[in-house]
């Protein structure tokens, strides 16, 4: 094609004074342009197919694919399927310290611009693209972005739209915009009682605010959905009751995870008060906090009373399960071992998708001897893991439970 073109170029030039001539090569020079035209587009859309076969092929993506991906958008800025490829793929790659957020953020915005632009999209259209647009920045903690996307739909659209409502709260909240995130989230929560992410989100904004009986509040409204809660939702639900359960319990002194709160030891009475008019909650809370002191790990049977309290509410937790689970691994007397695994394992059958169900099951196979099954348990953890990514990995799961896999391996052979 470039020979063709270059060809065409010279016959022009060739012509010289001649009229006639010279209209027949720059006619057929307008024409070989087209021609080399399209022939790009179709030779950069297939690059951009290329890669997006190789992402679904390998369901996800590597550095290479990343790099790949991010220098084909960048030569094709008008593109609007490559610069959605590009988003979709790099912003499924997520660790410690990644280089190509900001990239992958500005292909994003660019993929926003361009469907805009040249699909004329309902409204709908939009605001439906839009959210996957802003779901994606958050996925690479560009969350100002997400919440710009989101503001401009609110204030275009309206912000009657619940999902719209909690991603831009999410946006707010992630962003360490704790303020405006529980503002949005009240404001929500004060007319309506059908979105249990916007109760945890006014519950963990007001506790990174340090008002800690307003937290208590919405948690306390979170718990009581929870436990009536069933069908797709509740594993939702499960998660984010059980991570405000850790925030109030847990002192890790680990600075990127937020557990820093020491809520529960000081209780004043009128926040214990406030506890004590939800039994489930109250149960559940103090349950987690002995599951996780040392003190108390010699007291299995409190801790296991106080969690089947809990499971009598509603036995499809798969995090209370998870607790039971833990309460018998840190238990003094061994022999709770075998039933901290029929714990996780109750847990991992109701949701499949924690990893810290099956790192857990691994150790405590791990203790009993059981290293192929332990090997398994810790197969399906990393599975579900970011390589290195503490924002989505607190706790390092991954490291821990690949040298674990590491140790059970050896044992086997």
């Amino acid at each position: 094609m470039d020979s063709a073109l270059l060809a065409a170029e010279e016959a022009e030039q060739e012509a010289g004074q001649d009229a006639k001539a010279l209209k027949k090569a720059e006619k057929n020079t307008e024409k070989m342009e087209n021609v080399c035209e399209k022939y790009d587009i179709f030779r950069t859309d297939g690059e951009a197919l290329a890669l997006w076969e190789q992402y679904k092929k390998y369901g996800g993506a590597d550095a290479d694919l990343v790099e790949e991906a991010l220098l084909l958008a960048e030569e094709n800025p008008d593109s609007f399927q490559i610069q959605y490829v590009a988003a979709t793929i790099t912003s499924s790659l997520t660790y410690d310290g990644a280089k190509h957020y900001d990239q992958t953020a500005e292909a994003i915005l660019r993929c926003g611009e361009l469907y805009e632009s040249e699909n004329s999209p309902s409204e709908t259209e939009w605001i439906s693209f839009a959210k996957g647009m802003a779901q994606m920045l958050l996925d690479v903690y560009h969350e100002d972005d997400a919440a710009g996307i989101l503001e401009e739909l609110a204030a275009a659209y309206g912000d009657d739209d619940v999902e719209l409502i909690e991603l831009l709260a999410q946006s707010y909240e992630r962003g360490d915009r704790a303020e405006e995130a529980y503002a949005l989230a009240t404001e929500y929560c004060e007319e309506h009682d059908d979105s249990p992410y916007l109760m945890y989100c006014a519950a963990v904004s007001a506790l990174k605010q340090g008002e800690t009986a307003e937290s208590l509040s919405y948690t306390s409204m979170l718990a009581s959905y929870t436990a009536a809660c069933e069908g797709d939702e509740l594993n939702d639900c499960d998660i984010w009751l059980f991570e405000m359960l850790e925030y109030f319990t847990l002192n890790d002194n680990a600075q990127y995870t937020g557990f820093q709160y020491d809520v529960y030891d000081e209780l004043t009475d009128e926040e214990n008060a406030l506890i004590d008019e939800n039994p489930f909650f109250r149960n559940y809370l103090d349950a987690v906090y002995l599951a996780y002191n040392s003190d108390h790990a010699d007291e299995p049977e409190d801790a296991l009373e106080l969690m089947t309290e809990v499971l009598n509410e509603n036995p499809a937790l798969a995090s209370a399960w998870y607790v039971c689970g833990v309460i018998a691994s840190n238990s003094d007397d061994d022999t709770y071992t075998e039933d901290a695994v029929v714990y996780y394992q109750r847990a991992g059958e109701l949701n499949d998708q924690i990893p810290a169900v099956w790192y857990a099951m691994a150790k405590a196979y791990d203790r009993l001897g059981e290293y192929e099954a332990g090997i398994e348990a810790c197969q399906k953890a990393l599975a579900l893991l970011p390589e290195e990514d503490h924002g989505n990995d607190w706790y390092g799961i991954n490291i821990h439970c690949s040298t674990l896999l590491h140790n059970l391996q050896a044992a086997v052979e």
